[in-house]
């Protein structure tokens, strides 16, 4: 007697269900739209933007014996250097005048010993080159 009421409440219990969840019109619940689109190729365009304080990983203070315009940098950035290799060439065009005029000013401060003695300056050299220090020492 148990059984048959049991069997009797699940058959009961799935009959509602499926009057309860069945759809009184002939539309189904869900909808399925596909469309189809052509791939193309094309450019985003996306922004950034942000505010804050850029400080440098680490930092050096460098001092040059000389000033002048750069020709030519002949290391990049991050490659490993060593000592004595030239880092940067300036323009020499500037010191070599320079030199010019020092050495006239100095030959014209001299007695002459003979009167027909004159100094030539030395020609000009190749290019200043600015070479690799020893590393710097932690702080």
């Amino acid at each position: 007697m148990i059984i048959a009421a049991f069997v009797v409440v699940v058959v009961a219990a799935g009959v509602g269900t499926w009057l309860g969840t069945r759809s009184s019109s002939a539309t189904p619940l869900v909808t399925t739209t596909t469309t189809v689109q052509k791939v193309t190729t094309g450019t985003i365009t996306e922004t950034v933007s942000s505010s804050g304080t850029v400080e440098p990983a680490a930092q050096a203070s460098l001092d040059f014996g000389v000033s002048g315009r750069v020709t030519a940098v002949d290391v990049t950035a991050g490659q490993t250097v060593t000592v004595g290799q030239a880092l940067a060439t300036i323009d020499s065009t500037s010191l070599t005048a320079s030199l010019a005029q020092a050495q006239a000013t100095l030959a014209s401060t001299r007695p002459s010993s003979s009167p027909t003695r004159t100094t030539m300056p030395p020609p000009p050299r190749s290019p200043r080159t600015r070479r690799a220090s020893p590393p710097l020492s932690p702080r």
